[in-house]
């Protein structure tokens, strides 16, 4: 049987475990078509911030013990997160759109310490 390259499609979800008040004490879990492949990602990465680009909020309390919430930009743009992470990604697949795929995954659930405000 011959196989089409377009013809493979892979889905890419990621979910990050960790809830308000310790959201910082969760695990990654990624799965591809529905499949947990989460030990190709390397151990120091799995209970982290992935580091992909996104406006992030950083809550807390100022001097005065008043609440603020302050939005910023983080994280490494797409194409510079593939060239440094490129190695792992490429056991899980070959082909760079799945690279991109995982990227976005990560991305959309990315989150950043002092995102919660729940240490405070």
């Amino acid at each position: 049987m011959i196989r089409l390259k377009h013809e493979t499609v892979n889905t890419f979800e990621a979910a990050w475990s960790g809830k308000f008040p310790n959201h910082c004490s969760g695990r990654w879990t990624l799965t591809m078509n529905g499949q947990n492949i989460t030990c190709f990602v390397p151990k120091e990465m799995r209970t982290e911030p992935m580091g992909t680009f996104g406006s992030y909020l950083r809550c807390g309390l100022d001097e005065n013990w008043e609440e603020y919430a302050v939005e910023y930009e983080d994280g490494m743009r797409k194409e510079d997160w593939i060239k440094k992470n490129h190695e792992w990604m490429s056991h899980i697949s070959p082909r760079p759109e799945d690279w991109d795929s995982i990227y976005e995954a990560f991305n959309k659930e990315d989150w950043r310490y002092g995102c919660c405000g729940g240490c405070i």
